[in-house]
């Protein structure tokens, strides 16, 4: 059927031949290693490929050796992109756990600008890091900020809000990045660091009250003594 007026199929064929594996092997061994090369190199020329056929789309991946695709920018996906996104985050905190997070959290919370506005219910969205969270897809996760109900690119008289969430595990769990960019290309990341040796000791700490103590560490008398 025509793509986009274009009576053309979005398809191309694409050979790849033996030559982009030689010199991974060892004398003709194959280790772990030459056959991860191999593997990203296939894979690099694979997405290449397929982005010559997904530009016809308005698509494209977000880079070689990434699956992922995302609308190019400028097509008419992209525009579509950007209209049902308008009321997403337009910044994302992403940690560092026991780096002042919950403090900026209930900062901004608490009125710090009237413009800001972050999610309902409890801090932390997990949106972009836990797999059942991003499951549910975007319309949930914007719900998050308009309620059940919400319906994506829409959110009347809210339009003005600059949007934000805290989510600590954003920093370290593998495809957050990917994820958050793919949903919200232009959204500003936020990083709050600390001193290593001081966050090391404070995350002991939390990990101390919550796994061993509870969260109501003034039942015990060691726990309330950290």
């Amino acid at each position: 059927s025509p793509v986009w007026g274009s009576s053309a199929l979005p398809v191309i064929v694409h050979y790849s031949g033996c030559q982009m594996c030689r010199g991974h092997s060892f004398n003709g061994t194959w280790t772990d290693r030459g056959v991860a090369e191999c593997v990203a190199a296939f894979t690099a020329n694979y997405i290449f490929a397929d982005d010559q056929s997904l530009r016809r789309l308005g698509l494209r991946h977000t880079r070689l050796g990434m699956p992922g695709v995302r609308p190019a920018e400028g097509s008419p996906l992209f525009a579509r992109h950007a209209e049902l996104t308008r009321c997403m985050p337009r910044f994302l905190v992403v940690g560092t756990q026991k780096g002042g997070t919950s403090t900026l959290h209930y900062v901004l919370r608490s009125g710090w600008h009237p413009r800001v506005a972050l999610n309902k219910g409890e801090k932390e969205v997990h949106h972009f890091s836990l797999d059942d969270n991003h499951a549910m897809g975007p319309a949930r996760y914007q719900a998050r900020w308009d309620g059940e109900g919400a319906q994506l690119g829409t959110c009347p008289g809210r339009e003005d809000e600059v949007r934000g969430e805290v989510s600590a595990t954003y920093l370290d769990y593998p495809r957050a990045a990917e994820r958050a960019f793919a949903l919200l290309p232009f959204a500003k990341v936020v990083l709050l660091l600390r001193e290593p040796a001081a966050r090391l000791v404070s995350s002991f700490n939390m990990r101390w009250q919550v796994e061993v103590c509870g969260k109501l560490t003034w039942t015990r008398r060691d726990c309330f003594k950290g």
